[in-house]
């Protein structure tokens, strides 16, 4: 998977590991674990995935997370229409909160959940 490069990095760590990298490579290990692969079929959602990440990172460099809550309605609706979705964005918000020591609201979660949504959907519209 290539991510678009970020500028920024963790003093905590290897100069060299920027804060795009560590993203990149926690929705990286979840994907795997869950068979979530880039390809012909789900290419421009993956990509479209990538530039999300990458404002991300921006916003999380920036301190600029949106801090606007998402009706509770809409958050209820993403569960109980998209629960593995939900699962695997709960996931990777999860690991990126405790890894990177930042928090993240239901937005950004809600933004995941759309993401996978459409790659799920994607690959389970290929044919074998």
């Amino acid at each position: 998977m290539h991510f678009i490069n970020a500028k920024g990095v963790d003093a905590e760590s290897d100069p060299t590991d920027t804060l795009s990298m560590k993203v990149n490579r926690i929705v990286n290990a979840v994907f795997k674990e869950y068979g979530i692969k880039r390809n012909l079929n789900n290419q421009n959602y993956f990509d479209r995935l990538m530039i999300h990440l990458q404002y991300l990172v921006e916003r999380v460099q920036n301190k600029t997370l949106d801090d606007h809550v998402l009706n509770n309605n809409i958050e209820q609706d993403f569960h109980r229409l998209y629960p593995k979705s939900y699962e695997i964005s709960g996931k990777i918000c999860g690991q990126l909160e405790s890894n990177l020591k930042i928090t993240l609201n239901e937005n950004e979660r809600g933004y995941f959940i759309i993401h996978i949504q459409r790659l799920i959907q994607e690959s389970e519209n290929v044919l074998p």
